[in-house]
């Protein structure tokens, strides 16, 4: 199973958007699952069910930030780096669902909490799984 495909099947076992992204890359990093699925878990539902940015997009910042991300806050060049990578994937999860905002991607089928029939939350996942997958892909060409 592709990390696109684990993502959206761990979003239909009950974990929140954010939680199923990380977790698809779960291999990439020193903790265990329950410990990334604990960090990320008030990303779901657009910041804890405010709707505001999608879970799917927190949760492939995280992955993008811990993958490529800067810990120097001298060091503008790898900051300008770290906010180009996450900046881009941003822009082509806003072209694929015409928002990276919850609230905006619900409009059009409700937002009943519980009810996960009709959202295009599971293809968010697994897109935003794939940008992540594709930078992975593209660095290592490099």
């Amino acid at each position: 199973m592709g990390r696109e495909e684990r993502a959206a099947a761990l979003f239909n076992e009950g974990y929140n958007c954010a939680q199923a992204v990380v977790l698809a890359f779960s291999d990439l990093f020193e903790e265990d699952e329950q410990t990334l699925a604990t960090t990320v878990s008030g990303f779901g539902g657009g910041f804890s069910r405010m709707r505001e940015v999608c879970g799917a997009v927190s949760g492939m910042t995280y992955v993008l930030s811990r993958l490529f991300g800067y810990s120097n806050p001298k060091d503008t060049d790898a900051k300008m780096h770290t906010y180009d990578i996450v900046r881009s994937a941003c822009q082509k999860f806003e072209a694929q669902f015409g928002s990276i905002v919850c609230r905006e991607m619900l409009k059009d089928v409700g937002i009943v909490d519980g009810d996960r029939t009709g959202r295009p939350c599971s293809r968010a996942v697994a897109f935003a799984a794939k940008l992540v997958e594709d930078r992975l892909q593209t660095q290592n060409e490099q």
